[in-house]
């Protein structure tokens, strides 16, 4: 065997993860996604209207927060989004019953995506309730609520507004549009 530098233009050996049965993890890892049958190489099963959990563990690293969604692929293909909760804060495990109104195959998935107004929100808490930062964390607010391109009416988020921003933020950047069930 010869040592040899490698080149830059040498190809990039990707093979080796499936040799030892692992995969790469992303930034917003899903995992443990239940119901699945032998690791999902096998369908789950259902009647039409009977709804059951589905649940998954998803993270990312730091200190951001995250959320999920189910997204559920109905039998003509269209995708219907059901929000997920936090079933045990801490400890990342997220689940929402969701149902098939009629017969067919019906696909699930779920999508593990960053939250910035949570991660806001939360921050914003803590830091209104020590007194720290409380202009600093309105003024992320307001330019969260104005690049998201909407929030609370033409409310103001001035300096006698701190008390709004711990109980239910008046220039909070935008959460995503609520989920809706299957119709």
């Amino acid at each position: 065997m010869t040592n040899r530098t490698p080149q830059p233009t040498d190809p990039i050996d990707r093979s080796w993860p499936q040799e030892v049965g692992q995969q790469p993890i992303g930034r917003i890892p899903v995992q443990n996604v239940s119901p699945a049958v032998d690791g999902g190489s096998r369908p789950t099963a259902s009647v039409v209207n009977e709804l059951f959990n589905v649940t998954a563990t998803v993270f990312r690293e730091g200190h951001n927060a995250v959320n999920a969604t189910v997204v559920l692929t109905d039998p003509d293909g269209v995708e219907h989004h059901v929000a997920m909760t936090c079933l045990n804060p801490g400890l990342d495990h997220w689940g929402t019953p969701i149902y098939g109104d009629r017969e067919g195959i019906w696909n699930y998935r779920v999508e593990g995506w960053s939250d910035p107004y949570a991660t806001w929100k939360h921050d914003a808490t803590i830091k209104v309730e020590a007194g720290v930062d409380v202009d600093q964390e309105v003024g992320v607010g307001e330019e969260g609520r104005h690049r998201g391109g909407g929030g609370a009416a033409s409310e103001s988020t001035a300096v006698g507004d701190r008390e709004r921003v711990a109980g239910g933020p008046v220039g909070a950047p935008r959460r995503p549009p609520p989920a809706t069930r299957p119709p």
